[in-house]
């Protein structure tokens, strides 16, 4: 067993990179040893690659990210190195192709060349190895390639995924960016029109990131840096704009920056901007309705219309030939799930620009609950109050009973908002049905000692087509349970056998025995 310690090993610390961005403490240890290994304090900053990060709002600086990627590719490296010893070896092992290399070599002569004293030295090696490990030469060097091979492969894949994943994040910030621009001025275009300052339009704007998304981010860094840092409004708003991954942003940040330098009307401005934006937002959903009405027609086509001609089609080929079992099973259970699963995502790709806002509760402009929640708190975690710890607890468990509260007094209201819940309180429903009809039909000593898939799936497809007869009905008839399914089991299998029938009529006695509904024990 201590012969894949190693491999235990390699799994460990491949796991432990995977769980770094879920655990604080996990992230903490690797950011501090990689920052011992590879001198973090000393790395020379990339521009391009510091912008990068600044654009995908990663939240590391650039020697803390650019050392646990060395340290992630030189781990990578080690790890995929010692998978591919072990699969190396073990697949020299498994197809004997060692065994057929050692004793093709003399008859090739390869070796013909090589010194007398050399030779001596491998073959010694070469026994030395197999005493200590038990492997031969031919699965030794088999071993080191894999183990090259494969460590320069997760290296190297290691440091592009790392150096790719700012690019991704940051294309994906620009649409998100892109998409609430239209919202986001609309809003500060609607309270600055009120009389708010800016800088507190500004901040009303960060504090609803749950709703305006990634552009309520990028204020909130120019909110952040005039509060904590005493920037002032014109440097921070501009600041933000070069640092934006979106162009639009970055364009509509700099005349900002122009107006509030120069003094002019904020609100003409916004006014013009919210004109701007609307059109354009009008005009990309016009664009995407469009769209998804052509999808529609396609998928009616080619799925549903397309699909059930192709399955009847095959099905008619079958009732002549009796070919098409394996052809309709692919269709049925690969071709039709993938296509789906294809448009799902292609759906969600197009309906992007329409999700701006994040999952979350909802914030106010002023007084809004989160100012509520730490009134009266000091800084080491006290109160100020003799009753604001009862306050406090009381407003936690409003927090947390608010959208129960809410699904129960309004539960159609929540079902048009989240679809999803209809089927989180119906899957169970069905579940438990089939499973109550199953035990109703075949449950208890009746069960049948030859149950087959086939025979559950017709059952299922049976109970779910046909409406079940009265019980009184059921149990007048003579025939149980077990008596029928042994007659279906038993006329399968004689017309499996028989040679002297006919096909046609094989098919249609079998057809109609297992058509023929479960009945309950006689009295």
């Amino acid at each position: 067993m201590l012969v894949f310690v190693p491999l235990l090993a390699a799994m460990l610390v491949l796991a432990s990179f995977v769980f770094v961005p879920y655990s604080d403490r996990l992230d903490r240890i690797t950011s501090r040893l990689s920052f011992a290994l590879f001198d973090g304090t000393n790395i020379e900053p990339d521009s391009r690659r510091q912008r990068l990060l600044r654009t995908a709002a990663i939240g590391t600086p650039y020697r803390e990210y650019a050392a646990k990627t060395q340290l992630y590719v030189v781990g990578t490296a080690l790890t995929c190195g010692v998978l591919g010893l072990y699969g190396a070896v073990g697949l020299v092992t498994f197809t004997g192709v060692g065994d057929r290399v050692d004793a093709s070599l003399p008859e090739l002569g390869v070796f013909t060349n090589v010194p007398p004293w050399l030779l001596w030295a491998l073959d010694g090696a070469g026994d030395l190895l197999f005493a200590a490990t038990g492997l031969a030469t031919s699965d030794v060097i088999a071993g080191v390639i894999g183990m090259l091979v494969f460590g320069a492969l997760g290296g190297a894949a290691a440091s592009l995924v790392r150096w790719n994943v700012p690019s991704v994040r940051a294309d994906t910030r620009k649409r998100q960016i892109n998409a609430g621009m239209p919202r986001m001025v609309a809003f500060v275009y609607a309270l600055t029109r009120g009389g708010m300052a800016f800088p507190d339009v500004m901040r009303a704007l960060s504090r609803n990131e749950d709703v305006f998304g990634e552009s309520a981010t990028e204020i909130g860094v120019a909110v952040r840096n005039i509060d904590l840092f005493s920037v002032d409004l014109v440097t921070a708003v501009r600041e933000t704009s070069r640092q934006s991954p979106s162009s639009q942003f970055e364009q509509f940040a700099e005349n900002l920056g122009s107006v509030l330098q120069s003094g002019g009307s904020i609100s003409d401005f916004l006014h013009n901007q919210y004109e701007r934006y609307r059109k354009e937002a009008e005009e990309q959903q016009r664009e995407i309705l469009d769209l998804l009405a052509t999808t529609a027609e396609v998928y009616v086509t080619v799925v549903v219309a397309g699909m059930l001609f192709l399955i009847t089609t095959l099905f008619i080929i079958g009732v002549v030939s009796g070919s098409t079992l394996f052809p309709l099973r692919v269709i049925a259970y690969v071709l039709l799930p993938a296509v789906n699963v294809l448009f799902i995502a292609y759906l969600y790709d197009v309906t992007q620009p329409l999700r701006i806002s994040r999952d979350g509760g909802d914030s106010m402009v002023e007084g809004s609950d989160a100012g509520v929640r730490i009134s009266g708190i000091r800084s080491d975690g006290g109160y100020h109050r003799p009753h604001s710890r009862l306050n406090h607890g009381r407003l936690k468990a409003q927090e947390r009973i608010r959208s129960l509260r809410g699904t129960l007094t309004t539960p159609v209201q929540s079902l048009i908002e989240k679809p999803v819940r209809l089927f989180y309180a119906t899957a169970p429903l069905v579940l438990a049905v089939t499973a109550y009809r199953l035990w109703v039909n075949w449950g208890g000593s009746y069960w049948p000692p030859d149950v087959t898939v086939r025979l559950v799936d017709d059952f299922v497809v049976w109970r779910a087509s046909t409406r079940p007869a009265p019980r009184s009905s059921r149990r007048s008839t003579g025939c149980g349970r077990a008596t029928w399914a042994r007659s279906t089991t038993r006329s399968n299998a004689s017309g499996g056998t028989s040679s002297g029938a006919r096909p046609s009529s094989r098919r249609s006695s079998a057809s109609r025995t297992a058509s023929r509904p479960p009945r309950s024990p006689g009295s």
